[in-house]
């Protein structure tokens, strides 16, 4: 356990649970924070019958594209076995659970909703500016150079809540080191909800310390406003 409140509501972070995610998911009220690292410590937590009401993916290495039906690419470093035990884990997840992925963890659920990938972008390092859906502009921290590829999903699976500039990065690549035929009207993906699987992927990273706070709160309130759903 990673950090503890007097509540019968609980946030399972798989993985990765430094400062920076437990600081920013601590100002989610009322929640308790606990951290999974293998399915033991998952089915020790079903045991005892605790309420489990968001999962958090979090950052790390590229998914390994057997999950979205690509290649290798040359930019792509994967982590076979933590792939398998975050596959597993999502395999154990009842729907209703709000599951929400940080930078690789966005990946992660993009390509368990159904979704790809695209394997290597530019212009994504450092702080950059998005749009979201209801008008605004915020400076979101960026690290990734992986991109989600929701489109190939029918429209009525996912909610695209924010987007980068138009054509930010300069190349997009596929398992093949391709570069992929990219429609003029097309919106570089920033923050996604996957409405088939009831799951909430944020590509840059809202939780740094070092992000703007207007976009590290609005993604606060985009998790409230689903847990409460």
């Amino acid at each position: 356990m990673s950090k503890n409140k007097k509540s019968n509501k609980n946030i399972i972070i798989v993985g990765n649970s430094n400062n920076d995610y437990l600081n920013w998911l601590g100002k989610l009220e009322d929640f308790n924070i606990k951290t999974v690292r293998s399915l033991e410590d998952y089915s020790k937590l079903v045991e005892k019958q605790e309420t489990i009401d968001l999962v958090v993916f979090t950052g790390g290495s590229d998914v390994n594209p057997d999950y979205y039906g690509q290649n290798i690419g040359k930019y792509t470093h994967i982590d076979k076995e933590r792939d398998i035990f975050e596959v597993n884990l999502w395999e154990r997840l009842p729907y209703n659970v709000l599951k929400v992925g940080i930078c690789r963890g966005s990946q992660f659920l993009t390509a368990m909703s159904g979704g790809s990938l695209i394997q290597h972008v530019n212009g994504h390092g450092g702080d950059h500016v998005i749009s979201t859906k209801e008008g605004i502009n915020l400076t979101m921290t960026s690290t990734h150079h992986q991109m989600m590829y929701p489109y190939e999903l029918n429209k009525d699976k996912f909610d695209l809540i924010a987007w980068s500039t138009y054509f930010k990065s300069d190349t997009y690549l596929n398992g093949r080191n391709e570069e992929i035929e990219i429609p003029t009207e097309f919106l570089e993906p920033e923050i996604v909800h996957y409405k088939n699987t009831n799951a909430l992927a944020i590509q840059g990273h809202p939780e740094f310390s070092s992000c703007n706070r207007e976009a590290s709160e609005y993604c606060l309130d985009l998790i409230r406003n689903l847990l409460n759903k």
